[in-house]
């Protein structure tokens, strides 16, 4: 008798991984709820819904099909276009001049700054990376933005001047189109 009810016991722990494997769950842990709640377990893994199997690749390609999203440079994951940091790889990335709707035309306005060596310039691409703004890196000047507006531009202006003492001039800055 005994026999016929540890039988009974893993049969139930087997039908219950079985059910739960067709609906796309755990065997294995659905096994042993199986085993502790008998016929509980069973009934459980019935009465829940399935979990389709394509979750993420579907996720993956609307992601891939989204324009707010591009690759990074580094590691080639989907990141958001205005990052300025990857979240899979921690790399810094630069931040998109253009989107494609954008006016190649219209002026944005940016905060230069000059430096007179390579190691300045260096110094103050790490000063200004470090902060996670938008930058545009010529070969004697970096521009933090560009920004949509005059007053954001001002606005930031002001902030890297009075919290960490850079000292940058407003320009205009057309976004030109890459050939």
């Amino acid at each position: 008798m005994e026999l016929e009810i540890i039988v009974v016991w893993f049969a139930v722990g087997i039908v219950t991984a079985i059910a739960a494997g067709a609906r796309g769950r755990s065997p294995i842990g659905w096994f042993f709820i199986g085993l502790v709640s008998s016929l509980m377990g069973l009934i459980a893994v019935l009465v829940m819904r399935p979990i389709k199997k394509n979750v993420a690749s579907n996720a993956l390609a609307s992601i891939e099909n989204d324009d707010a999203y591009r690759d990074c440079p580094l590691c080639a994951e989907p990141i958001k276009k205005a990052a300025v940091k990857c979240k899979h790889c921690g790399s810094k990335v630069k931040c998109p001049i253009q989107d494609a709707g954008d006016d190649p035309t219209k002026p944005g306005w940016t905060i230069a700054f000059d430096s007179e060596d390579d190691a300045s310039y260096v110094k103050m691409c790490t000063q200004l990376s470090d902060l996670d703004l938008p930058m545009v890196l010529d070969d004697d000047a970096i521009l933090v933005g560009p920004y949509p507006s005059r007053s954001d531009a001002l606005r930031v202006r002001q902030m890297l001047s009075d919290r960490h003492h850079l000292q940058g001039k407003l320009e205009a800055y057309v976004v030109r189109a890459s050939a």
